[in-house]
């Protein structure tokens, strides 16, 4: 099940640093397989929904 998180949630449960997490939200900044996994973790859906 999707979760439906704030981004100040999402930053605290990925460890992604905030502006670094911003600018993978604007699309400003490729992101790394380990950020992909924490994300994927974060809003518990698969890896592969966030780079389809």
């Amino acid at each position: 099940m999707a979760r439906n998180l704030v981004q100040d949630q999402a930053i605290e449960l990925t460890g992604i640093p905030r502006t670094t997490y911003q600018r993978l939200e604007r699309g400003q900044a490729d992101a790394r397989y380990s950020h992909l996994l924490a994300i994927a973790r974060a809003f518990e859906v698969d890896v592969t929904e966030l780079v389809r």
